[in-house]
């Protein structure tokens, strides 16, 4: 069978003609589908292929992969790892309030003003500041020049 070109904008039946037609235009189909694909199923086109090169190592490079169940501990470099991972120093540093620790974010501060506790915020030279004698509590105070 020839399969005759659908123009656009056309209705197949125009191109194909009455029903007979049709179902046999698509029993033609069927088969020349099957036909160019026998013999396919579960197999790669014989254009996709790999140098075995590709896959000889694969083993070898498996194993020098770092694996999830060891948490990193399987890794060369620790210290390299921390850099590749851009965590600076902090990720060596224990938890606490002491100067060679990371706060661990439970912590309180004492000492400390609140928004609610300040009522004029003024901006002075550090003369001016100096000059000043004791200073408003409830003052937030800018030193500017």
């Amino acid at each position: 069978m020839t399969f005759p070109t659908i123009p656009a904008g056309q209705l197949a039946s125009a191109a194909i003609g009455d029903y007979d037609d049709f179902i046999a235009y698509l029993n033609a189909v069927s088969a020349a589908v099957d036909a160019n694909t026998s013999g396919l199923s579960g197999k790669a086109a014989s254009s996709h292929t790999h140098a075995e090169s590709d896959i000889t190592n694969l083993t070898s490079d498996l194993a020098a992969k770092a694996a999830k169940s060891a948490n990193l501990s399987d890794l060369a470099s620790a210290s390299t790892a921390r850099t590749n991972l851009g965590l600076g120093n902090a990720a060596t540093k224990d938890t606490g309030t002491g100067s060679t620790q990371v706060a661990a974010g439970d912590h309180t501060h004492s000492g400390m003003v609140t928004s609610s506790e300040i009522t004029t915020i003024v901006a002075l030279t550090q003369a001016e500041y100096d000059a000043l004698g004791t200073p408003s509590a409830t003052a937030l105070y800018f030193i500017n020049g």
